[in-house]
């Protein structure tokens, strides 16, 4: 069926196109159901076209790469550290040995950038511990074990039966961290995967291809240098 819309008059009042004579004033509900209606409909992507996922994950490449270039070259000081939930203030990080590679296949006949990666170590720059209560410490051995941080582990106070009622982390190992950049052609998409990228433990986004811009790539580098960035913000919407 095709939907008529309503014409605003001087006066604030609606008339039919083709209709000179002004209507009282319809309902404001009326509008929101439209509206409603309207955005119960699965919003089309922008581009669907697998030239622009190739595009965006070839852009992303070239940047990572003067990214790790620059890493290397500089060996640099996070202005924050990642953070773990279980460590109450995380101190600077040394990033090194970063690497970029990539990865092509086939799509109906033509080769397209599957993926690409960022690998780096980084290391806090001042002893970080995360000392915790019994309770926590399965819990964090775990989040650390899923996420390959290497640490070492102390009980730190014991009770009368030689049971442990606190122990420490110590994170002072390079810690191995990661970004892959994937191409869903299926899904007209882009899958962002990180472990220890910004944070410790492993986050994944997925965002249309026409969000991949400049400015974007430009936050993603600011966000592993623990610099102030829009990162979260560019790729919750």
């Amino acid at each position: 069926t095709q939907q008529r819309t309503l014409e605003s008059t001087q006066d604030g009042a609606a008339a039919l196109p083709g209709d000179d004579t002004a209507q009282p004033k319809r309902s404001s509900a009326l509008e929101m159901l439209r509206r409603q209606g309207t955005s119960a409909q699965p919003a089309a992507p922008k581009s669907e076209s697998p030239a622009r996922i190739d595009q965006a994950l070839r852009s992303t490449m070239k940047y990572l790469s003067e990214f790790a270039s620059g890493v290397n070259a500089a060996s640099p000081n996070t202005e924050r550290g990642y953070e773990l939930v279980y460590l109450a203030k995380a101190p600077p990080m040394q990033l090194t040995d970063a690497f970029t590679d990539s990865r092509n296949r086939k799509l109906r006949g033509d080769e397209v950038c599957d993926h690409v990666i960022l690998k780096f170590r980084a290391r806090y720059t001042q002893p970080a511990v995360a000392e915790l209560a019994a309770t926590d410490l399965e819990l964090c051995r775990r989040l650390l074990d899923g996420a390959r941080v290497p640490f070492e582990f102390q009980v730190t106070k014991k009770n009368d039966f030689g049971q442990p009622l606190r122990g420490a982390f110590n994170l002072n190992a390079p810690i191995p961290c990661e970004m892959i950049i994937r191409g869903d052609y299926e899904g007209s998409a882009i899958v962002i995967e990180m472990l220890n990228a910004g944070k410790l433990g492993s986050t994944q986004h997925r965002i249309s291809p026409d969000q991949v811009t400049d400015h974007l790539i430009d936050e993603i580098g600011k966000y592993l240098l623990g610099a102030p960035n829009e990162f979260a913000k560019l790729v919750a919407h």
